[in-house]
């Protein structure tokens, strides 16, 4: 699956911080995304130094 839409608008969202939520993440992704799918798409955006994070650590409510 080419990912490189969902990258870009998360490498947008993510901003100075480099991270994004897990609802952030999954509003890009689509529901029924295989999980292999969704470790390359991890993967992808951690080689371009964007992180996961809870909502706790990145300071939002």
């Amino acid at each position: 699956m080419d990912w490189s839409e969902t990258i870009r608008a998360a490498i947008a969202i993510a901003g100075v911080r480099s991270s994004l939520t897990l609802d952030q993440l999954n509003s890009l992704v689509p529901m029924r995304t295989k999980p292999e799918d969704v470790e390359a798409l991890l993967t992808a955006l951690c080689d371009r130094g964007i992180w996961l994070t809870d909502e706790s650590a990145s300071g939002m409510p």
